[in-house]
């Protein structure tokens, strides 16, 4: 497990991958992280209504590693 599924896993989230291939870090209706990998943008959106809470500070942090670890500052 990567540093930032650690991390996600401390915040309550679950990891899970999308149909497409993408990755998604599912906490509850109104907390669902998205990474898009092939256009390498992420968001937070709710699961069913697109309503979600504000992006924690703890929340950026893990953003920010996850994003190192796929890489997407090499470029």
């Amino acid at each position: 497990m990567s540093k930032a599924d650690e991390m996600f896993k401390e915040l309550g989230y679950k990891k899970n991958h999308t149909q497409l291939g993408d990755i998604e870090y599912y906490k509850d209706d109104d907390n669902v992280i998205y990474f898009y990998l092939a256009y390498k943008k992420f968001n937070k959106s709710g699961e069913y209504d697109g309503m979600c809470d504000y992006i924690t500070m703890q929340e950026l942090q893990v953003i920010n590693e996850k994003v190192k670890e796929l890489g997407w500052l090499d470029e």
